[in-house]
Parts: structure tokens; sequence; C-alpha cells
């Protein structure tokens, strides 16, 4: 499964029940600024 789709996923399955579309919004972009910032570092920018 691609990276993205998993990272995706799994951070929406930690979040609780009843949370509002904003908080899903919320976790699922700071999940990927994360993932960004992670493959800048391993690319050395």
């Amino acid at each position: 499964m691609d990276l993205i789709k998993e990272a995706t996923i799994e951070t929406i399955k930690r979040l609780p029940d009843g949370c509002s579309w904003e908080d899903v919004m919320y976790e699922i972009n700071f999940s990927a600024q994360v993932l960004e910032g992670l493959q800048d570092a391993e690319a050395g920018r």
C-alpha cells in the first residue's frame, strides 16, 4: 500500500470517536507535513 494512504488510515484510526471534519483534516495535514519534512531531511534539504 502507498505510504501516504497508509499514513492517512493510521492517522484516522487514532482519532477519537465524535471528532469533527476539521480535526480529521488538521491531523492529516500535520502528518503530511511531517512526512514531507522527513523526505526533505533524507534528501539533504
